[in-house]
């Protein structure tokens, strides 16, 4: 009986645990592609985010990424406009640019599309891509970036794979969390710590997958840094309680 509950609880821990490795190497990974794209080629700086620039979180092996960005005139007059694109090509120091020139009538906007395959990843991993749109009177220049991860996998694409791995994290550590909930109710002690840990844990680490998708590379190191400290608060709770 004893032995049967011990393995029972060693399920729900393994089940859990394997929810936040896909969640850990999946947001590690996000997270670390943005922050890189935001030192590559830093050569111009911009006066604000270009809050239009969109890009895939991961692409497949066998597809191709499509980098896109919108500018709208909201003057009451013509306007000239130029968005110069920075594109990875294989290495760091290998740097596509090009400058896209076109003309707004007012109210009017244009969606401009890139596109980059994976053999231009640095590293083999990561897609860098940075636009920049030149000044135009009263708007500030404006520029983003962003670091898309190649990942070498048949029969899915970039975003069904994106989908499958959150959805695959999150409903392994929530199963994890409710079996443990209820081999261990009424929670007390130092059972109540580790699944309040635990549940705080999965809301800190869902959250910070959630920022991968706008490429929120920031908030998502503080959320990361936060689930590291949980994890090691878990795993110091685990040893000190055994001893």
């Amino acid at each position: 009986m004893i032995y049967s509950l011990i393995m029972k609880h060693k399920v729900a821990i393994l089940i859990f645990s394997f929810g936040v490795f896909l969640g850990i190497v999946f947001f590690g990974f996000a997270a670390w592609g943005d922050l890189e794209a935001s030192l590559f080629a830093p050569s111009i700086k911009p006066g604000a985010p270009l809050e239009t620039m969109h890009c895939p979180v991961a692409i497949t092996a066998h597809e191709i990424a499509v980098i896109r960005a919108t500018v709208e005139n909201t003057t009451d007059r013509t306007i000239d406009a130029n968005m110069r694109s920075f594109m990875s090509q294989g290495l760091v120091t290998l740097i596509k640019q090009e400058d896209t020139r076109f003309v707004l009538a007012p109210g009017e906007n244009k969606t401009l599309i890139w596109e980059a395959s994976p053999e231009d990843a640095v590293y083999g991993l990561f897609i860098f891509a940075r636009l920049y749109l030149y000044a135009i009177y009263p708007q500030p220049s404006l520029g983003s970036s962003c670091g898309i991860l190649v990942v070498n996998v048949p029969f899915l694409s970039g975003n069904q794979l994106v989908t499958l791995v959150v959805a695959l994290s999150l409903l392994c550590m929530l199963a994890g969390l409710g079996f443990w909930y209820q081999l261990n109710r009424p929670l007390k002690g130092n059972i109540r710590f580790m699944t309040q840990s635990m549940l705080a844990l999965t809301i800190f680490l869902v959250a910070g997958m959630l920022t991968t998708i706008p490429g929120w590379w920031l908030p998502g190191l503080i959320l990361l840094a936060i689930t590291v400290l949980l994890i090691v608060t878990i795993l110091a709770n685990i040893i000190l309680s055994s001893e």
